[in-house]
């Protein structure tokens, strides 16, 4: 029994080093911001390794119960093995967590710069529509309506509120 499970477990741990090797690849691209579909991976390999620790656990448990029955020092040294690979597994797993939250958080970022431009766009053109629908009602009392410069100054007061925003938006650094 003892020579069984030593087998089951002996190439356990170049395996979970390829996992950490992937995590870790993972985190590069995370890094270089080229980590954009990486979620499902991520998921993937976390629950591989919560197969795996579930797996360590379930093998100690019958390697502490079979201790009970025999003398060997072999199965105190398959215990500690287990108890290694089991602390591997929940490093991985703890590693994965925090990749995938810093995955949520580089997405949130994107979002949010995303959620900032749209509010510049829709406030600098807020103040225009506004004044396209006072000079799109066509009444006759309309300031500027019978002045050979009335265009022209609808035009300039457009651009003067469009400089003075952008102005006011490289102040605050939204822009």
């Amino acid at each position: 029994i003892l020579n069984m499970m030593e087998y089951l477990i002996e190439e356990d741990m170049p395996f979970l080093q390829k996992l950490d090797a992937k995590l870790e690849h993972i985190e590069d691209q995370l890094m270089l911001n080229k980590g954009s579909h990486y979620e499902s991976k991520i998921f993937e390999m976390r629950k591989t390794v919560s197969t795996f620790d579930s797996y360590y656990d379930q093998m100690i448990e019958v390697v502490q119960n079979l201790q009970k029955y025999s003398d060997l020092s072999g199965f105190e040294n398959l215990e500690k093995r287990l108890v290694r690979l089991s602390s591997v597994t929940d490093r991985l797993a703890e590693y994965s967590i925090q990749l995938r939250e810093m995955h949520q958080t580089q997405v949130e970022m994107r979002q949010n710069q995303i959620m900032q431009f749209l509010t510049i766009v829709t406030t600098i053109f807020m103040p225009l529509t506004l004044i396209t629908g006072w000079y799109g009602m066509n009444f006759k009392g309309m300031p500027e309506l019978d002045s050979a410069y009335g265009y022209f100054v609808v035009i300039g007061v457009c651009i003067i509120i469009i400089i003075l925003e952008v102005i006011y938006f490289k102040r605050k650094k939204w822009f």
